[in-house]
């Protein structure tokens, strides 16, 4: 669903020392992170109940916000991002970067977007993450009202790079009909692994690999590994993939 944020969300701080101190501060940060899922399922919902299934399935966090950053609305995605508090927050209902150079340039571009009055084009910036994982990737939009006029905030889309976005083995065999091998071998192949490296993580020898890849070809009207790489990856990003 998408929600209308109206708690008052607050980040962790801290830099306690000691054995106690740090399991005491994980604690604290769990706790933390289940009050910011369960105050942003639990605002005000409102909108149509259809369209907010429909963003719940778009596999990255999108927000809607004011100029000033405060949110509006967010869907599933993006209160699982503001869970992990790695990188992106919601503190005082508002969307903030860790750092503070890197907010400053997140709530400038908002500003500047909503001051604009719909006649900007979309703005793009990194996002660093304290987890060390790869940065990331915020864009910045107009958000219209209904028939395109009136402008009435912005929208922020936020891309996860290390969020998988191969299919899954279920989806595979439902889409091409491979059997659970064939989709085993074609998503290890997807994720950029060699096909002896698939071998000795099936167990099996490399000529039962090529085997079960010759079977994924003939089922997807492919007849490189580069082809069917390039078919898979082309299942629709826009749908939540399932867990693997």
């Amino acid at each position: 669903m998408a929600f209308h944020v109206t708690g008052d969300l607050q980040t962790d701080s801290g830099g306690e020392s000691g054995t106690r101190a740090i399991h005491a501060h994980k604690e604290a940060r769990q706790r933390a992170r289940s009050r910011r899922a369960r105050t942003l399922r639990e605002g005000n919902r409102g909108g149509s109940p259809f369209g907010a299934a429909l963003l719940d399935l778009l596999p990255n966090a999108l927000l809607a916000v004011d100029g000033t950053g405060r949110v509006l609305e967010a869907n599933a995605a993006a209160v699982r991002l503001f869970s992990e508090l790695d990188g992106l927050v919601c503190s005082n209902a508002r969307i903030e970067a860790r750092t503070h150079r890197e907010n400053e340039m997140l709530l400038a571009a908002i500003a500047r977007i909503v001051e604009a009055d719909g006649e900007a084009g979309t703005e793009f910036l990194k996002i660093s993450r304290p987890s060390g994982l790869a940065p990331y990737t915020v864009a910045v939009a107009p958000l219209l009202g209904s028939g395109g006029h009136g402008l009435m905030g912005a929208v922020v889309f936020v891309h996860d790079p290390s969020t998988p976005r191969v299919p899954t083995a279920r989806q595979l065999i439902r889409l091409h009909g491979l059997t659970p091998t064939e989709a085993a071998v074609a998503r290890e192949l997807a994720s950029g692994r060699s096909l002896k490296e698939i071998a000795s993580g099936l167990d099996v020898c490399l000529n039962t690999v090529r085997g079960h890849l010759k079977g994924a070809f003939a089922k997807t009207g492919t007849h490189r590994q580069a082809e069917l790489v390039a078919g898979i990856l082309s299942v629709p990003p826009f749908i939540a993939f399932e867990s693997v």
